[in-house]
């Protein structure tokens, strides 16, 4: 019985590297992403941190020139704030396409996958019928000797 060969498994294998990268890059954008995110989280809470230090600190009856530099500072973060928006914002982006583009090379994976699979359903089915074939003919030849 000959060994089953599909003729596209360099390519099969090639995709399925292909898939493996992709899936790499998808992870790195991920972290990218979660790292942009705590990162605007920070931001945020030390915005929230300052804020009510300035509002104690004018209970408590504070310099112009200190009400100054915390809204300065207040400003400054609110700024870097919008800046991490849009940086996530576009990592968010960055990670749509890695996730795109897996599931795209999965597809193409999973395709080929199946095309194997059907080709090696229709080899056990020539095998079986060659194996059928063989046996009736040892069978006609012992009839036909009696």
């Amino acid at each position: 019985m000959p060994k089953f060969t599909f003729r596209l498994q360099s390519y099969l294998e090639l995709k399925e590297k292909m898939e493996d990268s992709r899936k790499a890059e998808y992870g790195r954008a991920m972290a990218d992403l979660a790292a942009k995110r705590e990162e605007e989280t920070r931001l945020v809470n030390e915005r929230v941190g300052v804020t009510a230090k300035f509002r104690g600190s004018i209970l408590q009856g504070i310099h112009p020139y200190e009400a100054k530099r915390f809204s300065d500072y207040l400003a400054s973060l609110k700024e870097s704030i919008t800046m991490q928006q849009k940086i996530v914002a576009e990592a968010e982006k960055e990670v749509e396409i890695r996730r795109l583009s897996l599931v795209e090379a999965m597809r193409e994976r999973k395709a080929l996958g199946t095309l194997r699979d059907k080709r090696y359903e229709e080899y056990l089915e020539e095998q079986k019928s060659a194996e059928q074939k063989q046996t009736d003919e040892i069978v006609s030849y012992r009839t036909a000797k009696r």
